[in-house]
């Protein structure tokens, strides 16, 4: 992981395997072996900003940009 350049990332929101809430994925394009998953769009960034030491991603102020990189702010999901 490269702080100094700009990557590329896939938000997914998938399947649980036992069949209850949806898994949320992000995978960065030069580390797709190794992405991160969470049991919400919160929890998927907080854990990618673990990765890089970044504590800046923790709180409610910027829960919107969360869930908007998942598509999940589009008046098409929502409604």
């Amino acid at each position: 992981l490269n702080q100094d350049r700009f990557v590329l990332y896939r938000c997914s929101i998938l399947a649980n395997d036992s069949g209850n809430a949806p898994v949320f994925r992000i995978e960065a394009e030069d580390d797709m072996a190794n992405p991160v998953v969470g049991d919400s769009p919160s929890t998927a960034w907080e854990q990618l900003a673990k990765r890089f030491g970044d504590s800046s991603v923790r709180g409610s102020g910027d829960m919107c940009w969360r869930e908007e990189m998942f598509g999940l702010t589009a008046w098409t999901v929502q409604a």
